[in-house]
């Protein structure tokens, strides 16, 4: 986005519930084509929270899958989280390039392979254990649960853009 924020929020809902509209069964939010030269990257996670619970005022959430690839999304919390606010698969493409990277100067030992294997592997079982400390025991009842307390953002912020989450201490507008 170039500037306002809720706009550009607004725009890509718009655009979701189009798509959706003209038979997508697959929505990428994916933030190398949310980012543009001269411009700032919309937060993954609003992103998708704010596109999950659109879809869902509309009727269309369960016509289309939701894929967050991201730079941003590096360790276990950020899948927890992309998946409680509705993610049905997250992609995390800059990890995965870095893991890429680091294998082939060296400083990793096995193959690029591998060692992406072996990162998604420990996301996968750290979310597991988030999961099971909550109780839950699949990701299909986890996925868009927004089981989360937000701290720091306002009232008026979470019930648009992460709506039905829990918040004691309110922030931002």
């Amino acid at each position: 986005y170039t500037g306002d924020l809720e706009s550009s929020l607004n725009e890509l809902g718009n655009r979701a519930i189009q798509a959706v509209h003209e038979g997508a069964k697959i929505l990428v939010l994916d933030d190398t084509s949310l980012t543009h030269e001269n411009s700032y990257a919309m937060p993954i996670l609003l992103a998708l929270s704010h596109v999950h619970q659109l879809l869902i005022r509309e009727g269309l959430r369960m016509e289309t899958s939701l894929i967050a690839q991201s730079g941003e999304t590096r360790e276990v919390h950020h899948v927890a989280c992309l998946l409680g606010y509705g993610a049905n698969a997250v992609v995390p493409y800059l990890a995965q390039r870095t893991i890429e990277q680091l294998t082939r100067q060296g400083q990793l030992s096995g193959t690029v392979a591998e060692n992406v294997a072996t990162y998604t592997n420990v996301l996968s079982e750290g979310v597991i254990k988030v999961m099971a400390k909550m109780g839950i025991s699949t990701v299909q009842s986890y996925q868009g649960a927004q089981i989360f307390e937000a701290v720091g953002l306002s009232n008026s912020v979470i019930e648009k853009y992460f709506t039905g989450t829990q918040s004691k201490l309110s922030g931002i507008s």
